[in-house]
């Protein structure tokens, strides 16, 4: 398959962000999972791209059935969607800077991303803001600067919904009894 994790964090002129988060965002479901309006998320730069044939709100009600039928189960669902309200509100998250060492910006998205993980600020912002090098047999514990801690995020961004796929398509595949290396019958593609 071919996943443009790019598209993530960020789109072309007039392109959308992948179609489950303004699907989640028009749902009914929002709430459930402490997300906001379409303008509140960075990651959707290009704001709500309405489509021309289709209904996000209806294309939504496809994908809950979707998941019922490939044998989701409700934790798995929620799991899915909670985890891409983790991402949208990451996308949200600012490094402010104290002699050059970058630090997280709390604010009420990094709030939420607590929340919705069970992570701990200062894990957070300890994996966001250093990096650890070994050396010999010490390890060295390295400040980060704002824009290093910038491109960390967007790559755990992506890592995270580049893993949430793989989940998805794996399970489809189990589901439609796919074998491995079964060249002719698999799914491969989603938008």
């Amino acid at each position: 398959y071919l996943l443009e994790k790019i598209r993530v964090i960020q789109q072309n002129n007039n392109e959308r962000n992948f179609h489950i988060f303004y699907q989640l965002l028009q749902s009914n479901l929002k709430q459930k999972y402490l997300l906001k309006n379409i303008d509140d998320y960075k990651i959707l730069n290009n704001g709500y791209i309405e489509l021309e044939y289709e209904s996000d709100h209806n294309n939504f009600i496809d994908i809950l059935k979707a998941f019922d039928i490939m044998n989701f189960d409700q934790s798995e669902v929620d799991d899915i969607f909670n985890l891409l309200s983790i991402i949208l509100n990451l996308g949200n998250l600012n490094f402010t800077s104290n002699n050059d060492i970058s630090c997280l910006h709390k604010n009420e998205y990094l709030d939420t991303v607590l929340l919705l993980s069970g992570w701990k600020y200062a894990d957070i912002n300890t994996f966001m803001c250093h990096e650890y090098i070994k050396i010999g047999n010490e390890i060295i514990k390295k400040n980060l600067t704002i824009q290093t801690s910038e491109v960390k995020l967007h790559t755990f961004m992506q890592d995270i919904y580049e893993s949430l796929f793989n989940f998805i398509i794996d399970k489809i595949n189990v589901n439609l009894k796919i074998e491995e290396n079964d060249t002719y019958n698999f799914i491969g593609i989603l938008d």
